[in-house]
């Protein structure tokens, strides 16, 4: 259950000004995903960040955070 709500916040994340939004709401942003029982991570958040920078697809986001809930 846990990665599928991870996927829809990624999926509504907005990609504008990301950089500067994600540095200035770090914090509210965890407390967000702390409501869900859902605690990211550096990794979480290089992912969000290459995401951001369309170094990564929404698809490739999503199959990365499915295999790490499967690990």
């Amino acid at each position: 259950n846990t990665p599928y709500i991870y996927i829809l916040f990624l999926k509504g994340f907005s990609k504008m000004n990301f950089e500067e939004k994600f540095n200035k709401d770090l914090a509210n942003i965890k407390n967000d995903l702390a409501i869900e029982n859902i605690y990211i991570n550096d990794d979480d958040i290089s992912m969000l960040r290459k995401y951001s920078n369309n170094e990564m697809s929404l698809g490739d986001a999503i199959t990365s955070i499915i295999k790490a809930e499967l690990n």
